[in-house]
């Protein structure tokens, strides 16, 4: 649902612990970062897409573009990509749920742009964007002239998809907090990087008191 005004308040009252993404040396271009485990919230990267796209084929292409900048160009995970993508809601959020796509339906009437509505779990777009995420991670990852990614035989990608209830960023962290409570003692040091630029991911990660854990905001990287 989003907490209005909170990444602002968090950026005004701790300045602190923001930062820029740093960029090479000598250039304007992003330095590679390396994070063990990558967490990817989709939602934004495709609502991004839609927004700029007439039709689901240019809003595949332009979010494809955008992701696949953000695994290989940015953070390279070495042992783990987790994507993650919005299921069914809780029960309690469907009537407002509900009531935002059909003001949504509206305004999108007026535009040619595609409409995200079709985003909604269970809606037949979905198939097609769980299939490019899928093609692209076994591009990246699984092929053999892959590049930027981990050289491990143990290396794990994971697609958390629209039938599976719960929203992207909650997923995110059930998995985070499954991982460092059954796993990290025996891995030692973690660290982990999730792209998404959703309030409710800050708060979630404060408290999940889960450490060496990064927030990136993949639409602002030179700010």
């Amino acid at each position: 649902m989003g907490i209005k005004g909170f990444s602002a308040w968090l950026r005004s009252t701790f300045p602190h612990v923001f930062c820029p993404i740093p960029t090479a040396a000598g250039g304007s271009k992003l330095q590679s970062l390396h994070f063990d485990q990558v967490y990817i919230d989709l939602n934004p990267f495709l609502h991004l897409a839609a927004r700029q796209s007439h039709g689901i084929d240019d809003m595949a292409k332009s979010c494809r573009k955008n992701l696949k900048m953000a695994i290989q160009g940015l953070t390279r995970p070495q042992s783990l990509v987790y994507v993650s993508i919005d299921g069914p809601a809780p029960l309690a959020k469907l009537p407002e749920q509900r009531a935002r796509r059909q003001d949504a339906a509206i305004a999108a009437a007026k535009r040619i742009t595609f409409v995200a509505q079709q985003l909604t779990p269970g809606c037949l777009a979905m198939t097609p964007i769980e299939s490019l995420v899928y093609a692209l991670l076994r591009e990246i990852f699984f092929t053999s002239n892959k590049t930027g990614a981990s050289q491990s035989i143990n290396f794990n990608a994971i697609i958390d998809g629209s039938g599976v209830e719960g929203e992207g960023e909650f997923k995110i962290i059930r998995k985070i907090l499954h991982d460092h409570i059954d796993k990290d003692a025996y891995k030692g040091r973690v660290t982990r990087a999730i792209l998404a630029c959703d309030a409710d991911l800050f708060l979630q990660a404060l408290l999940s008191d889960v450490p060496h854990l990064y927030l990136f905001d993949p639409f602002a990287p030179y700010n």
